[in-house]
């Protein structure tokens, strides 16, 4: 696995817990 493919992974689940984190605050 590539550096950047990791990279972009972590940034959609960073978004992912972001948006999860609106819905129940």
């Amino acid at each position: 696995m590539q550096y950047a493919e990791i990279n972009a992974s972590h940034e959609t689940l960073a978004r992912k817990w972001t948006d999860l984190k609106r819905q129940f605050a």
